[in-house]
């Protein structure tokens, strides 16, 4: 068999981990909180896309940041996507650099008032 084939299945497995954490996440923090009072609709009703961008480049997660946009104009059963990176921005300032140019895609795109970043990390601290 070929080895990207066990990669893939790995990755998907991976994948599918990160993804059942971030929804726990969801449900006892964002939503258990009240941090956001919108998620727990779209939670019920299964509108959230969870995307989780393996790249540690931040080109390859800008793509992937303005590729997800995209998909939000023509998939109107999603109402938000979240896209996980597991890997990158471990750094909290080089996170918040890249908050900062997704927000300026967002402007360069037309996308300002029509999308927005909410944002979360680790290092985050909330009063």
């Amino acid at each position: 068999m070929n080895l990207s084939f066990f990669y893939n299945i790995l990755y998907e497995l991976d994948s599918e981990r990160v993804i059942q954490q971030t929804i726990k996440w969801i449900t006892d923090v964002v939503v258990g909180c009240n941090f956001c009072p919108f998620a727990a609709k779209e939670l019920k009703q299964n509108s959230i896309r969870y995307f989780v961008e393996a790249s540690t480049e931040i080109t390859n997660c800008l793509e992937t940041f303005m590729k997800e946009c995209k998909r939000l104009d023509t998939t109107v059963s999603i109402e938000t996507t979240l896209i996980i990176f597991p890997d990158a921005f471990k750094e909290f300032d080089a996170y918040l650099q890249f908050v900062e140019m997704a927000e300026a895609l967002l402007i360069a795109n037309a996308y300002e008032g029509v999308y927005q970043v909410a944002s979360f990390h680790p290092e985050y601290i909330f009063a």
